[in-house]
């Protein structure tokens, strides 16, 4: 096994999981779009649902940015 098929097979899983991740992330975003728009005066719910907002989006934007990387770098090294 070489460095390049392990590099390959390691890039192949990762471009399985990310869409799957992404998927699940957007779904927390949604739900706590959900639960902060039911959240009728409790102040403490709104802010439960701020926070899955905030680390939907946050969890979003890694997720975009690694999976551009990996693909910067597989485009870059012809793997």
């Amino acid at each position: 096994m070489t460095i390049a098929t392990l590099v390959g097979s390691i890039v192949k899983l990762i471009n399985i999981a990310i869409p799957i991740l992404l998927g699940i992330a957007v779904l927390g975003l949604f739900f706590g779009i959900a639960k902060y728009s039911f959240s009728f005066g409790s102040e403490e719910s709104r802010k439960s649902a701020k926070d899955i907002m905030i680390w939907g989006v946050v969890a979003l934007f890694f997720m975009v940015s690694i999976w551009g990387i990996l693909t910067l770098l597989q485009n870059t090294f012809l793997l």
